[in-house]
């Protein structure tokens, strides 16, 4: 006995119907994979961007150290070099001051 053609036709409608509702289902899933997936990909984008900032942020730090180190330096033999300058002075006006004790003292034994 086969069952009537109407009871086959509503089985197949059935049957299409759960199809459709499946696929829609696997659809769906798809879709859901794939905008986590997206999302996923924009989190990972957003941290390379955060390191990448904090590496140029770090590198810009060094930079403005090291350029207030060479300041720092450039200072120091300024300061040398006035120092330097200022002993020359004194070892001249030394030298001169020796200079005139030994010529008074020979005008004085000349005497």
């Amino acid at each position: 006995q086969e069952p009537p053609k109407d009871e086959n036709q509503e089985q197949d409608q059935n049957q299409d119907q759960e199809n459709k509702d499946q696929e829609e289902q696997e659809q769906d899933k798809q879709d859901q994979d794939k905008q986590e997936k997206e999302e996923e990909e924009q989190e990972n984008q957003e941290e390379k961007d955060e390191k990448q900032e904090e590496q140029n942020q770090d590198q810009q730090q060094q930079q403005e150290q090291q350029e207030a180190s060479e300041e720092e330096k450039a200072q120091d033999l300024k300061q040398a070099e006035s120092i330097l300058d200022a002993l020359k002075q004194d070892e001249k006006i030394m030298q001169k001051q020796q200079i005139a004790r030994a010529k008074s003292r020979k005008l004085a034994k000349d005497w």
